[in-house]
């Protein structure tokens, strides 16, 4: 299976993922703004006798807070799916036939040496390290793949709750 075929694989995995997290996350809101909206209203009568504006803040304040954490939870969801897509991606690039591997490794070789004496230490998850006399260079899978992170978690977002 080509890398392409792979990352259209774990992309629409991740897109299912996320939709039915997201509306896990959605439903949880509902709840906790209904549950907000049903403690702004006790509260609302039991103050609407002595202080009408106090109980029209308190109200707002607590649909404010329900919001703000509905919105943290779908925030923290997000991120635990933008995570998920990229350990996925590693687990997919780990999983490349050997013909594959062996034409990513040359050019990761390639770029990687120094010398071209270096010694290689393969890694059990795909990827090796390149060992020298004074450095060594960690072209494993899983450091690609978290350096690549910052460059491409907008890309990701946008795929995963487009």
């Amino acid at each position: 299976m080509a890398l392409g075929d792979i990352l259209k694989k774990i992309e629409g995995d991740a897109d299912k993922d996320a939709h039915a997290v997201l509306e896990q996350a959605r439903l949880k809101e509902k709840e906790l703004l209904a549950a907000a909206q049903k403690e702004a209203g006790a509260l609302t009568r039991s103050i609407l006798e002595g202080a009408n504006i106090q109980s029209q803040k308190e109200r707002m304040r607590a649909l404010s807070e329900a919001s703000m954490k509905s919105r943290l939870l779908v925030l923290e969801e997000k991120h635990l799916l933008i995570e998920e897509a990229f350990a996925k991606a590693v687990e997919a690039m780990s999983k490349v036939d050997k013909k594959e591997y062996d034409v990513i490794r040359k050019k990761m070789l390639a770029m990687a040496s120094e010398t071209g004496e270096e010694k290689i230490e393969e890694y059990p998850g795909g990827g090796f390290i390149l060992r020298g006399e004074e450095s060594s260079v960690d072209m494993t899978f899983p450091r690609i793949v978290e350096e690549l992170k910052p460059r491409l978690i907008s890309e990701v977002a946008k795929i995963l709750f487009k």
